[in-house]
């Protein structure tokens, strides 16, 4: 059993995309097992305030979280319309999946709905990142 972490206190400057994007950072790790594996992840963001509002902004925005490994998607998380929360909501994301041995990358991608044009990353504090690997057999 193996585990791989590592956490991010860098604020990033910056608009939030509407693209799926790497989380700033870029929220990767690169995780090295010796035979298949069962990954247990776990994601987590810190904010701290609540996001900056202006006059013609949608309250009806969301923003959208996803856990890749090696490029596939594990799992989705969706906060829909952040701005409601008077601190904005740490965010905590867990997924599952197995790897083949050598090398694999996990990292975490996001995205904002069309309607999102609040810069999030200002109020970001911080980020960690977590796998806990098992060989199967």
């Amino acid at each position: 059993m193996n585990r791989y972490s590592k956490i991010w206190k860098k604020r990033v400057e910056g608009a939030i995309s509407s693209e799926w994007s790497p989380f700033p950072g870029p929220m990767s790790l690169r995780i090295k097992e010796e035979k298949p594996s069962k990954i247990f992840i776990s994601a987590s963001l810190g904010f701290k305030g609540k996001p900056a509002t202006r006059d013609h902004d949608n309250p009806n925005s969301s923003l959208y979280y996803r856990i890749l490994v090696n490029g596939e998607k594990v799992v989705e998380y969706h906060v829909p319309n952040p701005r409601k929360l008077e601190k904005l909501s740490d965010v905590s994301i867990q997924g599952v999946s197995e790897i083949p041995p050598g090398e694999s990358t996990v990292e975490v991608y996001y995205k904002g709905s069309k309607q999102c044009s609040w810069n999030i990353r200002q109020n970001q504090a911080e980020a960690e990142l977590s796998v806990l690997a098992v060989p199967v057999n």
